[in-house]
């Protein structure tokens, strides 16, 4: 079977924004929750002496918003939402905390993208795997009793006033790993292939404030739309056609 995009599914979004303390949030943290806590998104709260934390109910992690004297973040597990509604939704909430916080010096923008593509073949899969990267067969291996294969790459860019760390994790993931990657479990959850994309841009050597807080998430946010997607396109989909999981 073909690879079909009705399979493919955004595990993990999940958007940070990091700034020099903004001590404006003392005080009127409390209009976040009044605004957010009473749902649709939201259910619940907890507020303590430096972050304002929402989730969708009590001991639910699906979707989260946080907000906090250095950062805030909003990050989203909610299964069938799309890559557009989960940036909506992250934005609106940024949008709000920054507008509450005022934030004078933004020090970073991180965003993290997870794909996952349910598979059956597994075996096929991996045996695919190291056909594709043949450099996976030089690490010892043999003392384990199941492989799930998979690479990693780092890059940076440097340039103007920010730097930019991307990480890129491709490979499958089986149930026994599903806690180590999301912030929440599903019963059903089995072995997938998977795509992890995080990118981390650093504002150190400039001056961007509240004002420009908005333009630097959606630029960084787009950014690794694209990264991402491209991933998917070049590894996933053509390893998903030779195997036909």
């Amino acid at each position: 079977m073909a690879f079909s995009r009705e399979r493919l599914e955004l595990r993990h979004f999940e958007v940070q924004l990091l700034y020099d303390a903004a001590f404006l949030f003392w005080g009127i943290g409390g209009v976040l929750a009044e605004r957010w806590a009473h749902g649709p998104r939201f259910g619940a709260y907890s507020l303590n002496f430096d972050r304002l934390l929402l989730t969708k109910a009590a001991g639910d992690n699906t979707v989260v918003g946080a907000c906090g004297l250095k950062a805030s973040a909003f990050s989203s597990e909610e299964e069938g939402a799309s890559i557009r509604q989960s940036e909506r939704f992250a934005l609106q909430w940024l949008d709000d905390c920054i507008k509450v916080l005022q934030p004078q010096h933004i020090t970073r923008v991180y965003v993290k993208i997870i794909y996952s593509y349910p598979v059956q073949a597994r075996d096929r899969i991996a045996s695919t795997l190291f056909n594709e990267y043949p450099g996976l067969r030089e690490f010892p291996v043999s003392d384990y009793k199941e492989v799930q294969p998979g690479i990693t790459f780092h890059a940076r860019s440097e340039g103007g006033p920010h730097d930019d760390l991307a990480t890129g994790t491709f490979g499958l993931y089986g149930s026994d790993q599903v806690s180590s990657l999301f912030q929440s479990t599903r019963p059903d959850e089995g072995p997938a292939l998977g795509l992890v994309y995080d990118l981390g841009r650093n504002f150190s050597g400039s001056k961007a404030g509240h004002a420009a807080a908005g333009t630097l998430l959606r630029d960084v946010i787009d950014q690794a739309k694209r990264d991402s997607w491209d991933l998917v396109t070049k590894n996933l989909m053509r390893v998903i056609n030779r195997v036909g999981a």
